[in-house]
């Protein structure tokens, strides 16, 4: 007989309990999963430069990053909750379009407040114009426009139409009212025609030292002529009077303060013009600052007959470093590359060996192809000067393929014993490999190949590359905060001083990489901020900042994703 049904004891599967459990590991999977891409949004920077910086913004500047920033986090929560890569990469996107604009504002706004806070302290004395300009200009400058976002790009209203940031007159690389506020000394044109008063001028920097007097001196002389137009001008007058290529209406020589604007503006002409006639005029006027010196000094009893004179005034090593490693002629017009600077001369240190056994890693070979141009014959190129002896295109000059100068080449080939016949074939049709290879004996000439991080070896191979030296305080003396940004910060983190020595020490960068270890990804965003920051002092940021920009930026996502 049956049991009655309230007796029976029925043994139900745990069903409830089962499912619960997998409710909560698939609950854990999601909550892994999401946490993951909030860090690879965290990653991108986007949020962090927003609120460490949206605070000193003005204008124009601050509405854009407002606009960004707001897409930014539209695209981030997309990403959070779907893992979408599409709204990943509209995430850094617009992470990177945050930073250019902070970049932009540091240069255009914070680097002339800076100089219109030192010209108040002289009252505005040697300098054109006065603070009530200046302000009126930087209103205009800062003042709000229409902005706005389609289909995920950046638009701005431009006489009375709507179009791209990127190509409007606020992100141009070339000065202009919308973009540039200048703060402008004075005037000196004409002061140091007669080279004895610039030798006179700066015997107050110690040049009377021994056998360091002259090249004291000549490295003084390369830095002024660097930094003000009009010094370049009187060089170029100094010369012309000189070499007898100009006469006076009456035919006879001229004098110096008896000019004719026409035969003074002509000589400027040529200097900015004509390679030959600047280096001419640029060697006569060191030939006399070495004979000044030399002749003050043995009167002061401070050089001997004896004592040696540079081994080459006119040389690279003594001259101010200008723009020689990389092309100009890239996609984005990027003359220096990622991580380097438009003033150097960029001859590499001889390896001690060919290419490092420690390469490169991928990505930062797929930046430097990204970023550089073929075959360059551009004259406006500083490296068009640098390589007079350079095989010729179409009758043209070709100074740089692949970034890489023809005097870096026949360095790189002599080492490696690629016969000189072959030389000029292999330059023009330089490979891709080629280019690795060279970019490998770089990073072991200056050092950087003591790192063990392939990151590290990355940024610090194109830090010198593009500078032509380890550190930019190398060919700058007294340089502004700015200027030095990298090198103060990382003397600071690391304890050390570093040696200008043109290759960095295993101690540097043993010093180096021990900081990074502490935080990596936030070693190289600091590293990208610092080199922007350096690259808004340079002569050349208003007309290359935007390619700059863009591939510091570039290499400093790609960092960041292999770390």
């Amino acid at each position: 007989m049956a049991a009655p049904l309230g007796q029976v004891v029925f043994k139900v599967p745990e069903l409830g309990k089962q499912g619960y459990q997998l409710e909560i590991q698939n609950q854990a999977r999601e909550e892994k999963k999401q946490r993951q891409r909030e860090s690879e949004v965290y990653r991108t920077g986007g949020e962090k430069t927003y609120q460490d910086n949206v605070y000193k913004l003005q204008g124009r500047y601050k509405q854009s990053a407002e606009l960004l920033f707001n897409e930014y986090e539209k695209a981030a929560t997309e990403y959070e909750l779907t893992g979408s890569e599409k709204a990943l990469r509209q995430a850094q996107d617009y992470s990177n379009q945050i930073k250019s604009g902070i970049d932009e504002y540091q240069a255009q706004v914070g680097n002339p407040l800076k100089a219109a806070a030192t010209a108040d302290r002289d009252g505005w004395q040697g300098y054109v114009g006065d603070r009530t300009s200046f302000d009126d200009k930087m209103s205009n400058l800062t003042a709000n426009v229409n902005q706005k976002i389609v289909n995920g790009q950046h638009l701005v209203e431009f006489e009375g139409k709507f179009i791209p940031y990127s190509q409007s007159p606020y992100a141009s690389q070339q000065p202009n009212q919308y973009n540039t506020v200048m703060v402008e000394k004075a005037s000196d044109l004409g002061k140091y025609v007669v080279p004895s008063a610039w030798e006179v001028d700066n015997r107050s920097i110690g040049m009377y030292s021994g056998a360091s007097a002259i090249p004291n001196a000549l490295e003084k002389f390369e830095y002024d002529l660097e930094s003000s137009p009009d010094l370049k001008y009187d060089v170029a007058t100094a010369y012309g009077i000189s070499s007898g290529q100009y006469k006076a209406e009456d035919g006879n020589n001229l004098n110096s303060a008896k000019i004719p604007s026409s035969v003074l503006n002509e000589m400027q002409r040529r200097y900015d013009s004509d390679p030959a006639y600047r280096e001419a005029a640029k060697e006569f006027y060191r030939e006399k600052i070495t004979n000044l010196v030399s002749n003050r000094a043995k009167y002061s009893g401070s050089v001997g007959l004896d004592d040696p004179a540079p081994a080459n005034s006119n040389t690279e090593a003594s001259a101010e470093p200008k723009d020689g490693l990389l092309d100009e002629g890239g996609p984005d017009n990027d003359p220096m590359g990622i991580l380097g600077t438009s003033n150097q001369t960029g001859t590499a240190p001889p390896a001690d060996s060919p290419a490092s056994k420690k390469k490169l890693p991928e990505w930062y070979y797929g930046n430097l192809i990204k970023f550089e141009g073929g075959v360059s014959t551009d004259k406006d190129d500083n490296a068009w000067a640098l390589n007079p002896d350079a095989p010729k295109v179409d009758g043209q000059r070709a100074h740089t393929n692949r970034g890489v100068q023809w005097k870096v080449y026949k360095d790189y080939a002599k080492r490696n014993k690629i016969k000189a016949n072959e030389w000029e074939q292999e330059f023009l049709n330089m490979s891709e490999d080629t280019a690795k290879s060279i970019v490998d004996d770089y990073a072991k000439a200056s050092g950087a190949d003591s790192f063990e991080s392939p990151v590290l070896r990355s940024f610090f191979t194109q830090n010198s590359w593009g500078t032509g030296k380890v550190w930019a305080a190398d060919f700058r003396k007294n340089g502004s905060k700015e200027y030095r940004a990298v090198l103060d910060w990382l003397q600071e983190e690391t304890g050390l001083n570093f040696a200008n020595t043109g290759k960095m020490s295993t101690k540097e960068a043993e010093a180096i990489e021990k900081v990074y270890n502490k935080d990596p990804e936030d070693f190289i965003r600091k590293f990208a901020d610092k080199k922007a920051l350096h690259f808004s002092t340079l002569d050349d940021y208003g007309k290359y900042k935007n390619g700059w920009l863009k591939r510091l930026r570039d290499l400093e996502s790609s960092a960041i994703a292999a770390i």
